[in-house]
């Protein structure tokens, strides 16, 4: 067992100042270049999403309207498995099912569509074969219709089997995760004040 001298020690000490200076140095410089590939890939977003949507199956009539394109997240990825593996399981989708009193049909809807507008997530769709990669598209516009369904005529009796049956029904369909926006909304009328 040799040990080792000062003289040797300080060798390795400046070797591995020098090392860790030059990391530095490269650190910096790759955080530069980072930067720089940000601002140009910002400043020509619409071009390289052009050309992304060229190189790829992407229908052509949706491509205009697409705002985004984004890799899918680990979890997105396994939703899709599982929406792919099961097109009828309803494992991710959740439903609310509540009583609203004197709904002003028309001012609900504007406040989806602002919801809409708002939050990009309202307005996403994933594709796994237009792409090389599974992908999730945020759309500029996507088209919501609330529909509405008058079921006062309906004996209170059997109103409540009803709109569990619908429920039920409702929660069967699944969602196609090409064709955004992935939510339904439903309005049944049960009375004059709900």
């Amino acid at each position: 067992n040799r040990q080792i001298t000062e003289e040797e020690l300080a060798k390795i000490r400046a070797q591995t100042a020098q090392i860790e200076a030059e990391t530095k140095i490269l650190n910096d410089k790759a955080k530069l270049e980072i930067r720089k590939l940000k601002a140009l890939l910002k400043a020509n977003r619409s071009e390289l999403l052009e050309y992304v949507l060229k190189m790829s199956n992407f229908p052509s009539r949706k491509s205009d309207n697409i705002s985004s394109i984004y890799r899918l997240s680990g979890l997105q990825e396994g939703m899709l498995f599982h929406d792919m593996y099961d097109r009828h399981s309803s494992s991710y989708t959740q439903q609310l099912v509540c009583e609203l009193p004197t709904v002003n049909i028309d001012l609900f809807s504007k406040a989806w569509d602002f919801l809409i507008r708002r939050h990009s997530v309202l307005r996403t769709a994933f594709y796994y074969n237009e792409f090389k990669v599974p992908s999730q598209c945020v759309f500029k516009e996507v088209d919501f219709k609330i529909e509405v369904h008058d079921i006062r005529h309906v004996d209170n009796s059997e109103r409540v089997s009803l709109v569990n049956a619908f429920a039920a029904r409702e929660n069967s369909i699944g969602f196609d995760l090409g064709n955004a926006p992935l939510m339904r909304v439903t309005l049944l009328n049960v009375g004059t004040d709900h």
